[in-house]
This record gives C-alpha cells, sequence and structure tokens, in this order.
C-alpha cells in the first residue's frame, strides 16, 4: 500500500493545510474541486460541465490505498479540497518499466505560490522511492509557463514535445514530456 499520514502544513500565507489520502467520503468535495479548477484554467484535463461518476472516483481511491503503486494525496482547507496529486505506475506489472511512474498535480488558484506544489512533489518523489520508482514523468502543456518554470526549478527536464495533444477552444495545444531521475 502506498502509505501516506496525514499532516499538517503551513503554507507561505500562512494557512495550515491537511495533506492526506483521498477517501470515499471526499468525492463530493472532489466535485466542487474538478468544478473549480476548471473554471480557473485549461492546463488540467477538467473542463466545464464535466460529469465525475462518484462511484467511479470511490472505487479509484479505494483502490489506491490497497496498490503498492499508486496514490492520491488531497490537500484541504478545512474540509475543501484544494489540490490533489496524482502517482501511479501505468503498467506496474511490465518487467521492463516497473520503475517508471506518471503523475499529475492540480492546485487552486488561490493556492498557487504558497509552497504547496513544492510540499506536494517532495512527498510525491519520497513516496515514489519507496515504489522502487527510478523515473518520474508527466506532460504539462507548452503553454503553461508558469508549470515549465516551477517543475525546471525542481530538476524536471523537458524530454519531448506531443504536438497537437489537445483541442481547447478552437485551438490545437502542444504538450511537453517532462521526466526527472530519482536517485
Amino acid at each position: 500500500m502506498s502509505v501516506y499520514c496525514p499532516q499538517k502544513i503551513l503554507l507561505k500565507c500562512n494557512k495550515e493545510i491537511i495533506i492526506r489520502h483521498l477517501d470515499l467520503d471526499d468525492a463530493a468535495s472532489y466535485i466542487c474541486f474538478s468544478d473549480q479548477i476548471s473554471k480557473e484554467t485549461t492546463h488540467t484535463l477538467h473542463y466545464s460541465g464535466q460529469i465525475l461518476d462518484v462511484n467511479f472516483l470511490k472505487e479509484k481511491w479505494k483502490e489506491a490505498k490497497n496498490a503498492l503503486w499508486q496514490l492520491e494525496l488531497g490537500g484541504f482547507d478545512k474540509n475543501k479540497l484544494i489540490s490533489h496529486l496524482s502517482l501511479y505506475k501505468p503498467r506496474p506489472h511490465h518487467p521492463y518499466e516497473k520503475h517508471t511512474a506518471e503523475f499529475g498535480i492540480k492546485i487552486l488558484k488561490d493556492f498557487c505560490s504558497s509552497g504547496l506544489g513544492s510540499y506536494k512533489l517532495h512527498i510525491m518523489e519520497n513516496v515514489a522511492k519507496e515504489m522502487d520508482v527510478k523515473r518520474i514523468q508527466a506532460r504539462v502543456r507548452t503553454s503553461n509557463y508558469i508549470g515549465i518554470s516551477f517543475y525546471q526549478k525542481h530538476g524536471y527536464e523537458i524530454e519531448g514535445v506531443k504536438k497537437s495533444a489537445v483541442f481547447i477552444n478552437g485551438n490545437y495545444e502542444n504538450e511537453f514530456y517532462i521526466s526527472k531521475i530519482l536517485d
């Protein structure tokens, strides 16, 4: 099981946040989070009007708690979900790729540049090492300058471009493949 004990952290803005596994009772909060993030940015795969299946979310988080190769962490301001980190091995049983994990981080606008993203990357990398991960990877939109800078500051490198990866508001956008090799 990918274990992460709940932890309180103090952000740069002096807000106390709790980081913990997403639980079955968090599905309604996650739906609100998804709706909010879709209004704030197009740099995630959340979109306005997206319908999320509560049962699917619950099953996904239940599996994550019992899997050695998956992590689903939420950041909470009181009872409000303000961030989500997903880390998983896409093919955990394949002998050629069991050292590789993929991730995604989403943070509501009011909590960006608060230290939360850096803290979550730190958690993720430590958990990844416990999962025997050597390579951690993600995709980031080429127009997401703040995200690209953030990842590069934390040692992630751009490896290539996925051309016309998404179609948003009538335009195709490219994504960078980014990765970091863990020691």
